[in-house]
């Protein structure tokens, strides 16, 4: 098939920069799902006697401008019930990377006085709804501090057809004659005569690309007969790109093998076609669990947490790190079902040992670093941060190592609806690069994702070879390219005046991620396959690590882990327990071994 569609004037082309924009999944926004609450409630009190009772509930959210609440929906009226369970559902749209506060008001309706008067309310976060154990909820009902009753609400995603479909297809000019670098830029049309870009690919010799994959809603908000562009340029290093050709048409023009003749010559749309696969809240609402881990840069760069410029000063009781913690992990702990966080630190000396570690438990215990939910995480942050002695450099390949192993022991177990999240907290650059993108190849293969905030003004273009740009991330190690982009960076200082905006900045292409893994591993939504665990990677961590350290001291063990131990700074104390119950780690309880 050739011919259809419309050539474009390429003066009026919107060029675009490769470096700075390539198809990712931050640019591939989380779509707003449609949540239908169903909703009943349980032994209301009534502020004065009535003969009758008229009872509905409505459903207010939080406009993000004024702060203000606003009605979106309503049940039916349901009469003379003081448990009353409506038939009407109420709804709301729902974005992962936000945090949507909500509020229900029980309201007797008068039919004589034609008013309403509120029974109770009750307020929850949009999250905790699609988080909790069958997405239910139980609230107390109150009324001016007092118990008037319980809500409860239980949470359904509205069936969507088009919730993660992915639009696949390869542009192939490779008949063309040419030993220049060529990209090219996919255009949507919007409101008016408007076009986004939505997509901008690798630079290559010639007019021949791989196959690509892009969210359906992204590149044509599921409708195949939305106007598209596509723009060809010559790549230039000094960022001047020449645009060589373009042209205007739709994902259902080009869906049988359609054949352009360009000003530059035949460019072919190949295997074009639409993926259907799962959903995010699809694998949520089976029971997927999102596992967050927190790792914060305690290197000297920081400045001394005592000292007013330094990043890790409380002010008063508040610093980056606290605010960056308090707004992303907040929102991801509410998809762990235990709500146990792992806690590291790295690029620091714990005070009780003689050594630089890159990868230290923060709660002073490697083989069991979790602490229960964010407050906790802020409490032992705020109990040891003087307790070290701040160095460098700044290191992240141990850590991201140190989660990887925990998400492959998992896989390994048959755990496989357990995805897991770093969330790497760092002021700078970092100094073991090639390290780091061995271990995020390695980990791209796994369930896992990394989350890097930047706090403060320092110089962050090092971050930029961690995700995929021109070139896909490569590991000389593995001697392979990234299987899929799994980290996130995001400044936390442009965004420090809008923890909202930074939540949602940060959050939002992990559920594509998520995703894109279980796709690739065609990973159902079932995740009552999963084998159940006998023990967690934390204490056959540590079983591993007795054998070793028997295997290697023999009977000498005691005499030579009091010396070796001694020397790195261990007091006495700390010593003798470790000898008695094995139970600390060899040279360093803190340290990862």
């Amino acid at each position: 098939m050739c011919g259809c569609g419309t050539v474009v004037s390429i003066g009026k082309a919107q060029t675009i920069n490769p470096e700075n924009f390539t198809l990712s999944s931050k640019q591939s926004r989380t779509r707003a799902v449609l949540i239908k609450m169903h909703i009943s409630c349980e032994n209301l009190v009534m502020k004065e006697e009535v003969e009758e009772t008229n009872v509905f509930t409505a459903l207010f959210v939080r406009n993000k401008e004024t702060l203000q609440w606003e009605k979106v929906a309503q049940t039916e009226i349901v009469y003379n019930n003081l448990s009353p369970k409506f038939g009407k559902t109420v709804s709301s749209q729902y974005y992962f990377e936000e945090t949507q506060p909500m509020l229900v008001n029980v309201c007797d309706f008068d039919s004589v006085k034609l008013t309403n008067t509120s029974i109770g309310k009750a307020e929850f976060m949009l999250h905790e709804l699609v988080s909790a154990e069958g997405h239910m909820l139980s609230l107390k009902l109150k009324d001016r501090g007092r118990e008037v009753g319980t809500i409860h609400i239980q949470g359904k995603a509205a069936a969507s057809k088009f919730s993660s479909n992915m639009a696949i297809f390869t542009v192939d000019g490779s008949t063309i004659k040419s030993a220049k670098k060529h990209f090219y830029s996919l255009l949507r049309s919007d409101e008016g005569e408007e076009f986004t870009l939505v997509y901008s690919s690798k630079v290559v010799h010639g007019y021949r690309w791989k196959a690509v994959k892009i969210p359906s809603a992204d590149l044509f908000c599921d409708d195949e007969n939305r106007p598209l562009q596509i723009v060809f340029y010559e790549y230039s290093s000094h960022g001047d790109h020449k645009p060589v050709a373009a042209k205007e048409f739709t994902f259902a023009e080009i869906r049988n093998d359609y054949v352009w003749d360009s000003p530059v010559g035949p460019i072919h749309f190949k295997n074009v076609t639409v993926e259907s696969r799962y959903s995010f809240l699809d694998y949520i609402f089976s029971g997927c669990q999102i596992s967050l881990s927190i790792a914060i840069d305690f290197t000297a760069s920081n400045g001394y947490p005592r000292s007013k410029s330094s990043l890790h000063y409380f002010n008063p009781k508040t610093n980056p790190y606290i605010n960056a913690i308090q707004s992303i992990g907040r929102v991801l702990q509410e998809y762990d079902s235990d709500k146990n966080i792992p806690v590291f630190g790295f690029g620091a000396q714990p005070l009780e040992v003689n050594r630089i570690s890159h990868c230290f438990s923060l709660n002073g215990n490697i083989f069991d670093p979790e602490v229960h939910t964010i407050n906790s995480v802020m409490e032992i942050y705020r109990k040891n941060i003087l307790k070290l002695q701040f160095s460098g450099p700044t290191n992240f390949s141990e850590i991201i190592r140190y989660i990887g192993d925990t998400a492959e022991w998992n896989v390994n177990n048959g755990n496989l609806h357990n995805y897991f999240v770093l969330l790497i907290l760092t002021d700078g650059q970092i100094t073991d690069t090639n390290d780091t993108i061995d271990e995020i190849v390695r980990c791209s293969e796994l369930p896992m994702s990394i989350i890097i905030v930047g706090v403060g003004n320092r110089d962050f273009s090092s971050m930029s070879l961690l995700r995929s740009g021109i070139n896909p991330v490569y590991s000389k190690k593995y001697n392979k390219y990234v299987a899929r982009d799994i980290v996130q960076f995001v400044p936390f200082e442009k965004y420090a005046d809008d923890p909202a905006k930074l939540t949602r900045e940060t959050l939002e292409g992990l559920p594509n991620q998520l995703v894109d893994y279980m796709t690739m591993k065609g990973i159902s939504t079932n995740a009552e396959e999963d084998e159940e665990l006998e023990a967690d990677f934390y204490s056959i961590r540590k079983e591993k690590f007795i054998e070793k350290l028997k295997a290697e001291l023999g009977d000498r063990m005691e005499e030579d882990a009091v010396k070796e131990m001694l020397e790195t700074g261990f007091p006495v104390e700390k010593v003798d327990v470790f000898i008695e119950t094995i139970n600390s780690g060899y040279k360093n309880i803190l340290c990862n071994q």
